[in-house]
């Protein structure tokens, strides 16, 4: 997978097209077939005037424009050239040094279809290829919904030291998303580690499910940490509904994770009770508890970025596992 140098901010909106797959919902036109609608590169939807920023530093072309896609800007990325069309305005000039977070344009023009009907507000992503045609990026693997639990004003089950579960989660998740981009996934965060927002007020339950379901994501998973008024209690449970496909999400992650950490194993199990992620989400969904954090060991642990890891790769090899 490239290193891919754009990318809408917030990372994903609901979208009106996948990334990576045939873009049906922008551009089916039944007069050509849909054969005439594999077109080159990836479509974000996201509102008008989204700014769109660097991921990774990049060096920018000369920007241009198009009949129908609006404005476009260019970065380079080593010999690799991005071109992001359907934008109201652009920020790049040629030969600029563009760093990590920097803004390079807003997105704006939707285009029209064949047929002459406006699309709805996106970007459009495409690579230059080495015969000099910008071509598709490589396409996109799965999305997966992470969802590091509590957060805001709810901090949890506390651990050694005062350690929150909600901050243990989060650390997780941040590990596991640069492992899992790595291996060729898109991840969207419930939870924005950069919001300011999400760093004061508890994204509810129902709130995380919403964002899962519009952004149409392949599979979720919840992360959080088990606590217990026995301070003995220790090891990692993995929570899903019976049958299905979540059963085999949880089973491939959860003998992964008792391998990569060398945790207690306490099993793939139907939750004691309703669970929202798992029961309002349209996809698999899986609870992961990542081990005990009153549990003084086990506790530590959790804190130790070595161990969460340990989860990090647990997780992807898991899904690819699923996957395959």
């Amino acid at each position: 997978m490239l290193p891919f140098p754009l990318r809408p901010v917030p990372a994903r909106y609901p979208i009106t097209a996948e990334f990576g797959r045939q873009n049906k919902a922008l551009w089916n036109d039944p007069k050509r077939g849909e054969d005439r609608y594999k077109h080159r590169g990836v479509d974000f939807g996201c509102p008008v005037g989204t700014p769109v920023r660097a991921i990774a530093d990049c060096v920018g072309r000369a920007p241009g424009s198009t009949t129908g896609l609006g404005d476009y800007a260019e970065v380079q990325q080593g010999l690799e050239i991005v071109r992001c069309t359907h934008m109201s305005k652009v920020y790049v000039k040629a030969g600029q040094t563009i760093r990590r977070g920097d803004t390079i344009g807003l997105s704006g023009n939707s285009g029209k279809r064949a047929d002459g009907k406006a699309m709805p507000a996106h970007l459009h992503l495409e690579l230059l290829g080495p015969d000099g045609k910008f071509r598709n990026p490589e396409p996109f693997g799965p999305l997966l919904a992470l969802d590091p639990g509590h957060g805001g004003s709810d901090g949890g089950f506390l651990g050694p030291g005062m350690v929150r579960e909600a901050d243990v989660v989060l650390f997780a998740a941040e590990q596991a998303r640069a492992v899992l981009e790595r291996a060729g996934f898109e991840v969207l965060l419930t939870r924005d580690p950069d919001s300011i927002l999400h760093a004061i007020r508890t994204v509810s339950l129902a709130e995380r499910v919403r964002l899962a379901n519009e952004a149409k994501a392949d599979v979720f998973l919840s992360l959080h940490c088990a606590g217990s008024d026995d301070p003995a209690a220790r090891g990692i449970t993995a929570y899903r509904l019976a049958g299905g496909q979540a059963e085999r999400v949880a089973a491939h992650i959860h003998e992964l994770a008792v391998v990569f950490t060398g945790a207690n194993n306490k099993g793939t199990l139907r939750p004691p009770t309703r669970l929202a992620v798992l029961t309002s989400t349209k996809m698999p969904a899986v609870l992961f508890e990542l081990g005990h954090i009153t549990n003084p060991a086990e506790g530590v642990l959790l804190a130790d970025p070595g161990y969460r890891k340990g989860w990090a790769h647990a997780i992807t090899a898991g899904l690819l596992a699923w996957c395959g």
